[in-house]
């Protein structure tokens, strides 16, 4: 019979520790929702970041499409005006503008679809929340 209670106290300590041991769901839920709105706030920052770095490259690549095409009627300009030489140099700085604007352009485009998905990650986010 002693075997018997030592068996029954054994697992009913058993039980009790794990018991003491398992997660309040409370808790649980409450960690959870800290967590995601603590995720919510970082990305809603990186958001912000994102969006004035993709700003910027906007400006960047209208700014290079601006002196590209004040570089070309400069060019005609010099042209009309005899002088060769400063026609080849504002088409040398046009020619700079252009690739410059072509990079920029692509880098803006790149960026606008990653804010757009990272908005999306962010919508997803609050609806989890």
């Amino acid at each position: 019979m002693s075997v018997l209670r030592r068996v029954r106290d054994m697992t009913l300590a058993t039980l009790n520790d794990r018991l003491e041991k398992s997660e309040d769901p409370v808790r649980v839920i409450d960690q959870f929702l800290w967590s995601t709105h603590q995720e919510i706030v970082q990305s809603e920052q990186l958001q912000r970041q994102y969006a004035a770095h993709t700003d910027n490259l906007y400006r960047q690549w209208k700014d290079a499409e601006h002196w590209m095409n004040k570089r070309e009627e400069q060019a005609l300009t010099a042209l009309r005006a005899g002088e060769e030489h400063a026609a080849k140099l504002a088409l040398q700085d046009k020619i700079a503008h252009e690739e410059r604007a072509v990079r920029y352009r692509q880098l803006y485009e790149q960026s606008r679809q990653e804010l757009q998905e990272l908005e999306q990650l962010l919508q997803e986010l609050r609806s989890e929340y």
